[in-house]
């Protein structure tokens, strides 16, 4: 793999992925993406409590981001919950910002 990425704010981008991982958080949502189109640090790009539907609407057009969403689902009375790793990495990202970032999605994986 190639160097680890950086990460901008690395503790708002933590604590917002814990947020995320509390089942007592309202928020259920983090999106994750790049400073710039060189890919050299990750930002937290938004967060939210309005599910899916609010992680689809914060995604980049053109920029990679990653997105971790909590889902809950109710079968036969008992609540389970789920985390969702959402990879997105859109045909109008610029080529070399994909070819940068394909080595970095074990990195954001730790993160979260």
């Amino acid at each position: 793999g190639g160097a680890a990425v950086a990460v901008t704010d690395r503790e708002g981008v933590e604590a917002a992925i814990k947020g995320v991982r509390d089942d007592n958080s309202e928020q259920d949502w983090v999106l994750i993406g790049y400073d710039t189109a060189k890919a050299k640090s990750l930002v937290l790009v938004s967060s939210g409590s309005d599910g899916i539907e609010g992680l689809k609407n914060s995604l980049e057009a053109q920029s990679v981001n990653y997105g971790l969403v909590r889902v809950q689902e109710v079968i036969d009375k008992s609540t389970t919950v789920k985390f969702v790793f959402v990879p997105w990495q859109p045909e109008e990202a610029p080529v070399m910002m994909k070819a940068t970032v394909s080595t970095h999605k074990g990195d954001v994986r730790q993160l979260s």
